[in-house]
C-alpha cells in the first residue's frame, strides 16, 4: 500500500497529541503517516523534509483493532494503544477512510481488466490481486503464497525471475500452468514488475494474462505443421508430381515439385528454365492424342479433365506411364492461360495390367485351343472308324476280283483317297496334340538329310535353300512321320512367304539350353501349355529362316490359330498342325520376325534320355507274315456297325471265327459264354453302357491269360499308358489295314 500522508494538525488539536509522556504540539510543520509497517513510515520520512512532529500510524495497528470491509471503515482506538488520540478518533477514522479509499480505487482499476493484477512480497505472499479465476474468490486468495497455486515444477522458473527482478530492477517473465478442479488446465504468462519507492524494490507487481488459448492454438500449429512436414516429406518422395505450365508452344513450365528429379530425372531447374518443356516429355505416339484432349477440354470450357494414361519420357531415356489431373486457369476473358496438374507415376500398375491381361489371353488362348483339340479329336475319332470300312473294304475287294478286272484301278483309287483322308485324320490328331504315333530317338541331322530332296523340290526354283546343321547334336524322342510334317509346313510357308521373288532359306539345327524365362516367352504367344509347364533343360532345335515379307506382331499373335491363313485360298491348319505335334511331343516354338525382313522360326524338342528305334524286317519275314492264318474264335467289341463288320470279314479271311458284341457289357456276357473257345479279343477303347477300360479289366478277371488288342482312333501312347503293367497284348490304331491286323493278331497269339 502506497503511504498516505495527512496533515497533523488536520487530525490533532494542539498539545493533545503526545510522544511518550511528552505532548506535541499541533504545528504547521507536523504530518501523519499511514504505512504497511514502521519501517516503511520511517523510510518514508527520509524522502520529506524533516517535519517537527510525526506520527506513525501502521496497517498492522489498525488491523488488529478495527475490521476493514470495502468502502467501510471501522476503527476502535483506545488510549492504550495510542495514549492521548482517544478525542481524535473521527480524525484517525477519516483518514484511514482516505487510505483505504485508495485500495479500492486500485482494485476498481484492475476489476475490469482481463489480466490477473497481483502485489506480492519477494517471499511470494499476495498483498493484491484484482481478481482470481473461477475457482477461488479475493479473500481467499489475498494474503496466501502465490506458489501455492502452481505446480512444483514452475517453482523453481517463478522464484528465478522475482530474484532477477529484485536484483536488476528490470522486467521479468516466466510461464505456468493452474489445474482447475474439473480437471481442465489453464496456461499463463506472467509479467513481473518491480515497485521501487524512495529508491529501493519493495514489492513486486505481477501481470498474469490467460495465454491458454493460445497455447492451444500453438499445439494445434505445431501438430498441423508436423502433419504438413510428414506429408511434405511423403510428397516430396512419393510418385506424385505437381506442375505448372504455360498455355503457350511446347507448354513451358513454370512450377514443378522437387520430386521431379525422383520420378523423371530432371532437376527443377532443367524443368522450369525453359531448357526442358512440358511438351517434350510426350512421346510422338503420345503427344497428338495428348494435345487433342488439352485442346478439346479447352473449347468445351473444362475447368478440370483427367488424360488418359500416357507415356513420359525419362532423362535416362526410360519410359514411365502416367496419370494426368489437369486444371485450367483461365484469365478474366476466359482465356486458359496456364495449367495446374498432378501426374502420378503409375508404370507399376500399367505393367500389372499388361501382365494380367497377358495371362488372360494365354489362358484364352489355351482354352480355345483345347477346345478345338477335342473337337478335332473326336472328329478324327469318329472319322477314323469310317476309314476302316472304307480301307478294309477296298482292300478285301482287292483280294477277290481278278487281277485283270477293270475295276482293280478303281478301287485302287479308293484306297488312295481313304489313305489321303486317313492323313488328314492324323492331321486332327495333330493339332489336338494326341499324334504320336511311333516313337524313336530322332537325329536332326540325319532326318533334314533324308528329306534335302523332298525339300528342293517343294519351294520356288527362284529360293535357294542353305543348311547349317550344328555337329554333335543329341537325339531326341518324336515320331519321325509327323516330325516330317513340321518341317514340310515351315518350309512350304517359307517358300510361299517369299513368293516369286529371289530369295533364300536357311535350315539350321543345335542345341540349346532353355531357362524359365525362355520357355515362358514362347508361352505369350502359343499361350501356356494345357498339361503344365514345359521343363527347363536342353533341347534339340530346327531353326527355319527366310528373306520374305515378314510378319507384324497382330499376324504373330494369330498364326497358330485354327483356320487362320494369309493365303488366298487354303484351309488354314498347317501351322495349327504343326503348334499341335510340337505340344505333343513337350516342345515349344519361338517366331522372330520384322514386316519387311523376313521371318525366324525355332522348334525345340527336348533331349531324349534313351533311343527307341524300330528293327526293320527282312523280304522272307515279311512274306512269311502275309501267309499267317489262325485258328479258333476272335470276340469283337466295338460299337460301330462298320467296323464290326470290317473286323469280322477280315478275322474269317484268316481264318478264324468270329463272335461280335455292341458294347462292353455284351462284350462280358458272350465272353463268359465261350470263353473256352475264344482265343482273341479285339476290344474298342470308347463304347456305351461300358468303356473299353473297365471291360479290359473283367475279361481279365475272368479268364486271366486272354490275349486283348485295345483298338482305338486315338495313338498308342495316349490311350495304353492306363493298361501299362496289365498284360494288353496289343495295340492297332483306326483305320487300320488287312496288314496292320494281320501283324497285330499274330503278336497277341504267338
Amino acid at each position: 500500500m502506497p503511504p498516505i500522508f495527512v496533515s497533523l494538525a488536520a487530525i490533532v488539536p494542539a498539545g493533545f497529541v503526545s510522544a511518550g509522556d511528552q505532548p506535541l504540539a499541533a504545528a504547521e510543520n507536523s504530518v501523519a503517516v499511514f504505512a504497511d509497517s514502521l519501517a516503511d513510515g520511517l523510510s518514508y520520512l527520509e524522502q520529506l523534509a524533516k517535519p517537527d512532529h510525526v506520527l506513525i500510524i501502521t496497517l498492522a495497528d489498525i488491523m488488529a483493532h478495527g475490521n476493514v470491509e470495502p468502502g467501510v471503515c471501522h476503527l476502535q482506538v483506545t488510549a492504550n494503544m495510542l495514549p492521548g488520540l482517544s478525542g481524535t478518533a473521527g480524525a484517525l477514522l477519516s483518514a484511514h477512510s482516505q487510505w483505504h479509499s485508495t485500495q479500492e480505487r486500485w482494485r476498481m482499476l484492475t476489476l475490469h481488466l482481463p489480466d490477473h493484477v497481483m502485489l506480492i512480497d519477494f517471499d511470494g505472499k499476495i498483498r493484491f490481486i484484482n481478481h482470481t479465476v473461477p475457482d477461488l474468490t479475493v479473500e481467499q486468495v489475498e494474503g496466501t503464497s502465490i506458489f501455492s497455486y502452481m505446480d512444483s515444477e514452475f517453482h523453481g522458473a517463478a522464484k528465478a525471475c522475482f530474484e532477477q527482478v529484485h536484483l536488476t530492477r528490470k522486467y521479468g517473465s516466466y510461464e505456468t500452468e493452474y489445474d482447475l478442479t474439473d480437471g481442465g488446465v489453464l496456461h499463463f504468462e506472467t509479467i513481473v514488475a518491480p515497485v521501487i519507492e524512495r529508491g529501493d524494490v519493495t514489492a513486486l507487481l505481477l501481470n498474469s494474462r490467460d495465454i491458454t488459448e493460445r497455447i492451444r492454438g500453438e499445439e494445434e500449429r505445431l501438430a498441423a505443421n508436423a502433419n504438413l512436414q510428414q506429408e511434405r516429406g511423403m510428397f516430396i518422395a512419393g510418385p506424385v508430381v505437381v506442375f505448372k505450365w504455360r498455355n503457350a508452344k511446347n507448354w513451358p513450365v513454370e512450377y514443378v515439385s522437387p520430386n521431379v528429379a525422383e520420378v523423371l530425372g530432371y532437376s527443377v531447374l532443367e524443368m522450369t528454365s525453359g531448357a526442358v518443356p512440358f511438351a517434350s516429355l510426350i512421346p510422338e505416339a503420345d503427344i497428338g492424342r495428348v494435345g487433342q484432349e488439352v485442346v478439346s477440354n479447352i473449347d468445351g470450357g473444362a475447368m478440370m479433365f483427367s488424360h488418359e494414361p500416357y507415356r513420359l519420357l525419362r532423362k535416362d531415356d526410360r519410359t514411365i506411364w502416367v496419370h494426368d489431373q489437369t486444371t485450367v486457369v483461365r484469365d478474366e476473358d476466359g482465356t486458359a492461360t496456364h495449367f495446374l496438374g498432378y501426374l502420378v507415376d503409375i508404370s507399376d500398375r500399367v505393367a500389372a495390367e499388361e501382365g494380367r491381361l497377358s495371362l488372360e489371353r494365354q489362358v484364352q488362348h489355351a482354352q480355345k485351343l483345347e477346345s478345338l483339340g477335342i473337337l478335332a479329336g473326336g472328329i478324327a475319332h469318329d472319322f477314323n472308324n469310317l476309314l476302316v470300312a472304307m480301307l478294309g473294304n477296298a482292300e478285301l475287294a482287292l483280294e477277290e476280283i481278278s487281277p485283270m478286272s477293270p475295276a482293280r484301278d478303281m478301287i485302287k483309287g479308293i484306297e488312295r483317297a481313304a489313305v489321303r483322308a486317313a492323313d488328314l485324320a492324323k492331321q486332327m490328331l495333330a493339332y489336338s496334340g494326341k499324334g504320336r504315333f511311333v516313337v524313336e530317338s530322332i537325329s536332326a541331322g540325319e532326318l533334314l538329310g533324308e528329306m534335302a530332296h523332298l525339300l528342293e523340290v517343294a519351294i520356288s526354283k527362284n529360293i535357294s535353300l542353305k543348311y547349317n546343321f550344328s555337329q554333335d547334336v543329341p537325339t531326341f524322342d518324336g515320331d519321325v512321320t509327323q516330325v516330317r510334317q513340321v518341317v514340310m509346313n515351315l518350309i512350304t510357308n517359307a517358300s510361299e512367304a517369299i513368293g516369286e521373288e529371289r530369295g533364300l532359306i536357311s535350315l539350321a539345327t543345335g542345341v540349346m539350353d532353355c531357362d524359365r524365362v525362355y520357355l515362358d516367352g514362347a508361352d505369350d504367344i502359343l499361350g501356356a501349355p494345357v498339361d503344365g509347364p514345359l521343363a527347363e533343360g536342353r533341347y534339340v532345335y530346327f531353326e527355319v529362316t527366310d528373306t520374305g515379307v515378314g510378319m507384324t506382331a497382330d499376324i504373330i499373335g494369330k498364326v497358330f490359330d485354327p483356320f487362320y491363313t494369309t493365303k488366298f485360298t487354303g484351309r488354314g491348319l498347317g501351322m495349327s498342325a504343326v503348334l499341335g505335334i510340337v505340344r505333343g511331343h513337350r516342345g515349344t516354338i519361338r517366331i522372330y520376325s520384322e514386316l519387311g525382313s523376313g521371318t525366324t522360326f525355332k522348334i525345340l524338342f527336348p533331349v531324349s534320355n534313351g533311343a527307341t528305334v524300330l528293327a526293320g524286317k527282312s523280304s522272307d519275314e515279311r512274306g512269311a507274315d502275309e501267309r499267317w492264318r489262325g485258328t479258333g474264335t476272335v470276340l469283337i467289341a466295338d460299337d460301330e456297325d462298320t467296323v464290326r463288320a470290317i473286323a469280322k470279314r477280315i478275322f474269317e479271311n484268316l481264318g478264324f471265327q468270329v463272335l461280335v458284341a455292341e458294347d462292353g457289357l455284351q462284350a462280358i456276357e458272350v465272353f463268359q459264354a465261350h470263353q473256352d473257345k475264344i482265343v482273341c479279343v479285339l476290344l474298342d477303347l470308347t463304347m456305351p453302357h461300358l468303356g473299353g477300360r473297365e471291360t479290359f479289366r473283367e475279361l481279365r478277371r475272368i479268364r486271366a491269360e486272354i490275349p486283348v488288342i485295345l483298338c482305338s482312333g486315338y495313338n498308342e501312347q495316349d490311350v495304353t499308358q492306363d493298361f501299362v503293367g496289365q498284360g494288353l497284348a496289343g495295340f492297332i490304331q483306326k483305320p487300320f489295314s488287312i496288314k496292320a491286323l494281320r501283324e497285330a493278331v499274330r503278336k497277341a497269339l504267338d
